[in-house]
């Protein structure tokens, strides 16, 4: 906290870096891959969100709920407009690397 009672930027570091490791929605548990440290809380966010994703009427997802990405960074008191763009774009191009892979995984299986 800063001397008018706000939280520091810092503060928001605290959101994710001491969390314990999140469990992805991976589409083979048994694939490992490594995670930069300076990704890693957009990761945990993306990881906390995976499971709001809009639909489209065959099913495949589109994108995610991004209303879920603000209630998820709210609860975890990431208060600065910076940090919050950051780790919100970020998140972003965690999703279009997903929705990339299943759209390549979906031309593989002649979806």
């Amino acid at each position: 906290m800063n001397d008018n009672g706000a939280p520091d930027d810092d503060d928001d570091q605290h959101f994710i870096m001491d969390q314990a490791e999140p469990e992805p929605q991976a589409p083979d548990p048994c694939e490992r891959f490594e995670v930069w440290p300076e990704n890693w809380p957009a990761w945990v966010l993306f990881c906390r969100v995976s499971t709001q994703w809009r639909l489209r009427p065959d099913g495949r997802a589109c994108g995610l709920e991004y209303s879920s990405i603000g209630l998820v960074m709210d609860s975890e008191r990431v208060h600065s407009a910076r940090r919050r763009g950051e780790l919100f774009r970020d998140v972003q191009q965690i999703e279009v690397g997903a929705l990339n892979e299943w759209a390549k995984q979906a031309r593989k299986d002649g979806a």
